[in-house]
């Protein structure tokens, strides 16, 4: 829910969230995914393991990864990027050590131009956090506001991307079958990515 209006991307928290959840545009109506996935391979694309958290990654640098790695972008596909932030699972105290890493708005306005069907990446929040105040002042989760609220995508988090990225995959068919639960404004998913 973002703003004083309490918006989300289906109207209003106060006209449309009941006692029991979203009465509309809830869990129950997600789609299953079953798209073309393309990775964004950021950590290894600056050369390292894992991002230094509250790294910011932006259209330009997501421009340069789908030029060296050979991949574009169409309508439709699912954007995965990869931080490295779970590279060091299930070391709690590794993980902390560098959270915070992810997209500012300007890459979200890129992923959102491109018509994606969804993204999802290694992180627990998607976008860099603390926000960064040069965009969308005032909004402490920017790129959620841009991709849930004002488009309807959905975002993935805490995707084990390890052995993609070990692999050298950067496009594949991505599945994820979200469950039906109704008055959830999220859902559990196991996804796979077929080579």
């Amino acid at each position: 829910v973002a703003g004083e209006e309490q918006r989300w991307h289906h109207g209003r928290a106060a006209d449309d969230i009941g006692d029991f959840g979203p009465q509309r545009g809830d869990a129950s109506e997600l789609a299953p995914l079953w798209h073309r996935g393309v990775l964004f391979d950021v950590a290894r694309h600056r050369g390292v393991d894992v991002l230094p958290p509250s790294s910011r990654v932006g259209a330009v640098e997501l421009e340069e990864i789908a030029a060296v790695q050979g991949t574009d972008l169409r309508s439709g596909d699912v954007a995965l990027i990869r931080t490295g932030h779970l590279r060091d699972w299930p070391d709690a105290e590794k993980l902390d050590a560098h959270q915070g890493a992810g997209l500012d708005a300007g890459a979200a306005g890129w992923l959102v131009e491109r018509g994606i069907a969804a993204t999802g990446s290694d992180t627990t929040a998607y976008e860099a956090l603390p926000a960064p105040q040069d965009e969308r002042p005032g909004n402490p989760m920017p790129v959620h506001t841009i991709l849930l609220v004002e488009q309807g995508i959905p975002i993935m988090e805490m995707l084990y991307l390890e052995e993609l990225a070990a692999a050298g995959l950067h496009e594949f068919l991505f599945v994820a079958l979200p469950l039906k639960i109704r008055g959830a404004t999220a859902s559990m998913i196991d996804p796979i990515a077929v080579a």
